[in-house]
């Protein structure tokens, strides 16, 4: 029997599946995140052996049965990380087919089988990329603007409003009573110097994002406002990434990923599929169906050729066997 390994590193967590050829998770396993810019090589490297370990042992396979790699990694962003972590996974594993890329194209691959299309991933931060049939790939990465980093940027704007609401720029919103009880505070101005003089509090706005969205849900008309805006902001990466593949008039799967999207009655991943329909009319926007550790062992078994000929019957075993392992999102 033959198998492929799948990899999905990122600062908080290192995941590993094994999927034998025909789609089925065989074994999992999880270690500690790892980001080889401050950590070290070394560090991520032995991460990644722990993870994949215990996959291993679970799934039975020996190192000699593994056929590829497919390693999605957050700091993959320039040249030389990708030739750095290429040679240091050949070297870890002792097997020569590796491919690595960008966390954010396995998340990708956790919504689509095709091996083209574009991912919006919203979590803490944001991250958006595009791949084109020719197999180019374009990460957004370090362009994407502070005021669009995912959950973190939307808890900051939504507390602006607060502000905003305080000296007449805006209406009257409810989120003035989210966050004046989420930080314990009478007024406005006393949450305004919290978030002045407080620098953690203000980075723990990100967790305030349920709670924002389903006042918008709610009928809050600033928050309302908050969403769609925000909706239009990331929107408008995906945008630019497939014009720069002349992509947008493309058949494909547009893949929202992350955190802050989960949920059918999301209120941001509602408007964010209306944005992109305004440009990309031919475009399918999915959420991911499953963890991107998955889509990392998909694109594993998309580097071999009779994938496309099995792509179908490597779907509907992957989405069982991610069932059991309880990788579906």
């Amino acid at each position: 029997m033959r198998y492929v390994l799948g990899i999905d590193q990122g600062g908080t967590k290192t995941a590993v599946v094994i999927l034998d050829r025909i789609g089925n998770i065989l074994g999992s396993g999880k270690s500690k995140g790892a980001y080889h810019i401050s950590d070290g090589i070394d560090y991520a490297m032995d991460s990644i052996l722990d993870a994949a370990n215990l996959a291993l042992e679970e799934s039975g396979a020996t190192w000699n049965e593994i056929d590829a790699i497919s390693a999605g990694m957050t700091g993959m962003d320039w040249p030389e990380d990708y030739r750095l972590l290429k040679s240091s996974l050949i070297q870890t594993f002792g097997i020569k087919n590796v491919q690595v890329c960008n966390d954010s194209i396995v998340a990708m691959y956790s919504g689509t089988v095709k091996k083209y299309g574009a991912v919006l991933c919203a979590g803490t931060g944001l991250n958006v990329a595009v791949k084109s049939p020719d197999g180019d790939e374009f990460v957004l990465g370090f362009y994407i603007d502070d005021r669009d980093q995912g959950g973190s940027a939307l808890g900051r704007r939504a507390i602006r409003k607060v502000f905003d609401a305080e000296i007449n720029l805006c209406k009257p919103t409810k989120l003035t009573e989210l966050f004046l009880q989420n930080a314990h505070v009478k007024t406005v101005d006393g949450l305004l110097h919290r978030y002045v003089t407080d620098e953690e509090f203000g980075g723990k706005a990100k967790d305030m994002v349920p709670q924002i969205i389903d006042l918008a849900n709610d009928g809050d008309s600033v928050a309302i406002e908050l969403v769609k805006e925000f909706a239009r902001d990331l929107s408008r990466y995906v945008y630019v990434g497939l014009q720069k593949y002349d992509m947008l008039d493309m058949n494909m799967d547009v893949v929202l990923s992350g955190s802050v999207l989960k949920g059918n009655d999301n209120l941001l991943t509602l408007e964010i599929t209306r944005e992109l329909r305004k440009f990309a009319r031919n475009s399918n926007v999915i959420n991911s169906r499953f963890e991107p550790v998955v889509g990392a062992g998909l694109s594993a078994l998309m580097m071999f050729e009779d994938y496309d000929h099995e792509k179908d019957s490597i779907l509907k075993n992957i989405y069982a066997s991610a069932e059991k392992f309880k990788l579906i999102r």
